[in-house]
Order: structure tokens, then sequence, then C-alpha cells
């Protein structure tokens, strides 16, 4: 086989190349923020038992149990699993630490509840940008499950899972690979290769893929996360419209807009039919769709589907969110191709804006060698647009 260096490139259009990058941006969004909320995957934020049960009342289990017990630690952590389903990730996180305390001092630091606290923090961490924490906190949770229940289980696959995820969130490629492929192994052994968390963690490799931009690892990836999500969970589970975006991202590239819509399209009306048309992943969609147009050419359909899912994102996700800031410098790009140079230059200011102060609140604990490579990532991803105009 010749070598990839040494095959003739095809000329891609601005068109595809605004296609590629974009999906780059896309993809990157996707894993900061993934499995957040009612679209997770992966391991749960509780025990399966306390995720069952609704949690009963702290002030009764204080008083019956006192307020150091192992029992109200349970109902702590009950408590942050489905406040984590409702996004409530700050004012979930003091719930989480006091109930690792109290395991620690009850249960001792080996014990795998303390891991499951751990695991608890980290995630709660990662959603809100905390990327340093977060790692620290899956590295403690790895070190405890492994110690306490060893090195093959689903606990420790699921924090190098997220540990992967936040490498790679934070542009280092080599390291997210190592941690992603043994996550793979231990949960493909552990769980079997249909599972959906094998799907998972499948998924994360083909968007390592994708931003390293081997596109022939990227497109069997894809294919069998695909394969295995519709096998665990049915054709029209919202994680299959995961891939059929990453797809549709994959196809533009080659030049097939018409392919790459019906898979948008369909990645749409999973997410419609499963949360409604007022959720951020019905938005996510319509700004991946408005992407595809405007690689294509078609101004004046994709901006007012830009502008669809910048209101559904604003009002669900808030102002000032990266989601949005991604769209805003996509519909900057667009207006200013339009001629539209007053509002494109007032779109870029405020996504610049939102971009560097995310990066700042997500960067702040990072060692400098992972904060320039965070950098370079968000500039090529985040600000895509912007760097275009």
């Amino acid at each position: 086989m010749t070598p990839a260096a040494d095959r003739p490139r095809r000329r891609r259009s601005s068109g595809q190349r605004f296609a590629s990058l974009a999906w780059i941006a896309a993809a990157l969004l996707y894993l900061a923020f993934e499995a957040s909320g009612t679209e997770r995957t992966g391991r749960d934020l509780s025990t399966p038992e306390a995720a069952a049960r609704p949690p009963e009342s702290l002030a009764e289990a204080e008083i019956e149990h006192g307020p150091d017990s192992p029992e109200v630690a349970r109902i702590l952590a009950s408590t942050v699993h489905l406040m984590w389903g409702r996004a409530e990730y700050d004012a979930a996180r003091p719930l989480a630490e006091r109930a690792l305390a109290i395991r620690q001092k009850a249960l001792g630091a080996d014990h795998p509840d303390v891991a499951q606290s751990l695991y608890q923090i980290a995630e709660l961490r990662r959603a809100t940008g905390d990327y340093a924490g977060a790692m620290a906190f899956h590295r403690r949770a790895i070190a405890t499950w492994e110690k306490s229940l060893g090195i093959e289980n689903a606990d420790v696959a699921s924090s190098l899972h997220y540990l992967g995820i936040l490498h790679l969130t934070t542009g280092d490629l080599a390291g997210a690979k190592a941690l992603l492929e043994k996550a793979l192994a231990i949960r493909e052994k552990v769980l079997g290769p249909t599972h959906e968390q094998v799907g998972a963690t499948l998924n994360a490799l083909a968007s390592l893929s994708i931003q390293a931009g081997d596109r022939a690892a990227a497109v069997p990836l894809l294919e069998r996360t695909q394969a295995v999500w519709e096998h665990a969970l049915g054709p029209e589970h919202p994680f299959v419209a995961r891939t059929l975006t990453g797809r549709a991202g994959l196809v533009a590239e080659e030049g097939d807009y018409g392919s790459a819509r019906r898979l948008l399209e369909r990645a749409l009306a999973i997410r419609i039919k499963a949360f409604g048309p007022g959720h951020y992943l019905v938005a996510r969609s319509m700004a991946d769709i408005a992407n595809l147009l405007a690689a294509a050419g078609d101004n004046g359909s994709a901006e007012p589907l830009y502008l669809r899912a910048l209101d559904i994102q604003q009002r669900t996700l808030g102002p000032a969110h990266p989601e949005v800031a991604s769209t805003l410098a996509a519909l900057a790009r667009l207006r200013w191709a339009m001629g539209k140079t007053g509002p494109a230059l007032e779109d870029t200011l405020r996504a610049e804006a939102m971009a560097r102060d995310y990066f700042r609140r997500s960067a702040r604990d990072l060692t400098d060698e992972e904060a320039l490579r965070y950098e370079a990532i968000r500039t090529s991803g985040l600000d895509v647009a912007i760097s275009l105009l």
C-alpha cells in the first residue's frame, strides 16, 4: 500500500475545507460536553441501585443514622445522580464532596464507594470545564478501584474512558488514544463486544481519528459504533444520531453534500423524536445542517437555520455557553461571505470573547504544556469560522 504521505492529494474546495473544519469544531464540542444530561452513556454517576430509588429525606437519614453515616453518603450520591441528569453541576458538587468526605472517614480510602464519589466529582468538574481537576479525580478513582476491585472491571474502564476524553479535549492525542484503547479492551472483555459502553469508546476513538485527520481509521470506527448502538439500543436511539453526524462530516469532506444532508436530517429527526423540538441537541443538529448548507454555498438557507439553533442554545444552555460561541462563529463566517460585514463583526467579537473566557476557566489549572496544547486545539476548533474571516 502506498504510504499516505506519498499519495497525491486532491485539492479541496473552500466549501469542503470549511466543512472539514466545521466538523472538527463540532467533534471538539461534543467531546467537551460528551454524555451530559439525558443523552449520557458510560458509567452512571451513581450506583444502579441508588439510581433506581428516589432520594430519601436527607434530614431524616441524618437523624436516624447520623450525619456522617454511609447511608447519608448514599443518599447524597443518589441526589447527585439526579442533579446531573438536570445539568445542575455546580449545585451538585458540594453534595458529592460531602459524600466523599463521609465515605473516606467511615469506609476507608480504598473502598469502592470512595472511588464512586471520586468519579462523581471528576465528571462534575469535567462538565463545568475544570479539566485539570477532572483529570486528577479520575486518576484517583482509577487507582482506588484498581486497588479494591482489580484492574479489569467496568468501573475502571469508565474512568479510563473519560480521562481519555479529557486528554483528547485538551489536544493530547497520543495520551487519549492509549487511555481509550485500554478502556475499550476492558469493556469488550467485561461487558461484551456489543455493549453500549463499547460503542461509546469506539465513538471517542472515531472522534480522535477525525481530529488527527485519519479518515481511513475514522470510517470503520463510526460504522462499528453505529452497529453496536443500533444492536444494543435500537436504530432510533439518540446515540445513533452521534454516529450519523460523524459519518456526515466525513462524507461532506468528499463533496457528497446530498448524502451528508440525508444523514444529518436523520440525526435531527431522531433527536426531535427523543427530546422534543426545543432541546439543545436538536439545535446542535440544526447547526450541523447549517454548516453543510454553508459549505455547499446555500447561504440563504443556512442563515435562518443558524439563527434557530442559536435561539434554542441560548434558551437551554445560556448565552455564554461554548456551543453558542461555536454557532455564532459559524454564523459570522457566513454573514461575512454574504456581505453582511456589520453583523459578522459583531458575531465574531462576541464569539471570540466567549471562547476566550471559557478557555481561561477551563485551562487555569492545567500545566503549561497542557494549556498550550488546549489553546492550539481551541483555536482550530471553537474559533474555526473566525479564523476564516
